[in-house]
This record gives C-alpha cells, sequence and structure tokens, in this order.
C-alpha cells in the first residue's frame, strides 16, 4: 500500500511526467521543424504535470480545478499530435504509441478528480490514497478502471479511508 505526502506521489504526476519525457524525445528530431507547433506540445505538457503539482499544493477545491485543467491539457495534446502527424513531423507508430500515453495519463487524473469531487469530506479530512487497488481509493479506482477499460463509463467503488498523510 503507498499513500502520497507528496505530488511525486501521485500516480497521475508520474504518468504525465513519463508522457512528457516521451514526447521530448520524439519531438527533438531534425524532422520537426515547426517550432510553434512544437513550443505548444511542450507548453501543454508543462501545464499537465505543473497542474497537478501546483492543485496537490493548493489542496481544497482547488485541487479538483487544476487536475481538469491538466486533463484538457492532456486533450489538447492528443490534438496537436495528430497535426505534427498530418504534417509528417512524427510517424503514425509514434503518434498512436504517445496518444495511448495521453489517454492513460488522462484517464487517471480523471480517476482522481472524480473522487475528489465524489468525496468532498476528502478535502478538509486527512486521507490516504492506495495504489494497491484494494481499499476503494483515487489511484486504486484509477487502475480498476484502467484493467476493466471501462474509464468511459466508470462505476466507482470508493471508500474513504481515514489517515494522517494528506490534509486538504
Amino acid at each position: 500500500m503507498s499513500s502520497f505526502r507528496r505530488f511525486e506521489d501521485i500516480d497521475a504526476w508520474k504518468k504525465a511526467r513519463e508522457l512528457t519525457k516521451s514526447i521530448y524525445r520524439e519531438t527533438k528530431t531534425p524532422t520537426f521543424t515547426d517550432t510553434w507547433l512544437k513550443d505548444q506540445i511542450l507548453r501543454c505538457l508543462v501545464s499537465i504535470t505543473g497542474c497537478v503539482a501546483e492543485g496537490f499544493e493548493k489542496g481544497g477545491t482547488e485541487f479538483q480545478h487544476y487536475l481538469t485543467v491538466s486533463k484538457c491539457s492532456c486533450g489538447e495534446v492528443k490534438c496537436l499530435l495528430y497535426m505534427a502527424l498530418d504534417q509528417g513531423y512524427l510517424s503514425q507508430e509514434a503518434v498512436e504509441r504517445l496518444i495511448k500515453q495521453a489517454e492513460d495519463a488522462a484517464r487517471c487524473i480523471g480517476g482522481l478528480a472524480y473522487y475528489l469531487k465524489n468525496n468532498p469530506s476528502g478535502y478538509n479530512a486527512k486521507r490516504r490514497f492506495n495504489s494497491d487497488g484494494q481499499n476503494g481509493n483515487a489511484q486504486g479506482y484509477y487502475q480498476q478502471n484502467n484493467r476493466n477499460n471501462s474509464a468511459r463509463n466508470p462505476e466507482p467503488v470508493l471508500q474513504n479511508t481515514e489517515s494522517d498523510d494528506l490534509d486538504f
């Protein structure tokens, strides 16, 4: 069982960070000559990871808002990746792999936002968020939905668990 006391411990942030690393690798090629498109993609990546971190640090209801912004930036990254594909800057294979990563990060971020929205007492109470998927929690909720591939129509099985790990 793991918990998060820092934004670096949040699965959604970790997935966004991996997406960022992957896209940086793909856009460093000399064939990616459109600096505006490249810069916009990179700005979106900063938004995805940065909003998870900033929202966590602000806490309260603002955390959910920042997660929503982060998830929206995942959608913008997908759109920009299609533009890069259409212009021949990235291969079909690379774009498909990156879009899968962006969707995975978005589902994880959305799962955490959904949990926070439906457990408002979590904003002011101390909570433990497990990543083992066993105790009905934010990160476990994402993992369960990802395994079942049912993120489009989530049916959460969430329980609040008190802990001294995190104050919202």
